[in-house]
């Protein structure tokens, strides 16, 4: 199974975003998993032709995660008090269903990943 470094991230495919003390290596194993699931297993053994698409692939997975974390974490909340710590969050910007999410993810990698015979077409 292909992963990803800190440093290709870097230096490789230009992000920027993700900063390696802000768990990294758990978002390429978010990307990772996504697509585990999304090939129903087959990404586990498949001998890609490039593995830089795929590497580039989890890049961008995890920037996404990333971004939605950040998007929940800052425009979702509405009101915060220190003094006891309580935090409302504002429902209409975190509203986003799983289903809304997963299309998003899965237009990432098919965008990096269609061409490389991993998807059967006919389950997409």
């Amino acid at each position: 199974m292909i992963t990803v470094g800190y440093d290709y991230y870097i230096s490789e495919y230009g992000g920027q975003k993700i900063n390696r003390d802000f768990d990294f290596d758990s978002y390429v194993k978010d990307a990772q998993n996504y697509l585990i699931t999304l090939t129903g297993g087959a990404y586990i053994g498949f001998e890609f032709a490039d593995e830089d698409v795929v590497k580039d692939c989890l890049c961008a997975l995890a920037d996404y995660g990333y971004d939605e974390a950040i998007r929940l974490e800052k425009n979702g909340v509405a009101s915060e008090s220190v003094g006891g710590h309580s935090r409302s969050y504002n429902t209409a910007a975190t509203a986003k269903t799983i289903a809304e999410v997963n299309a998003e993810k899965k237009n990432i990698a098919l965008a990096y990943l269609l061409r490389t015979g991993i998807f059967y077409r006919g389950v997409l």
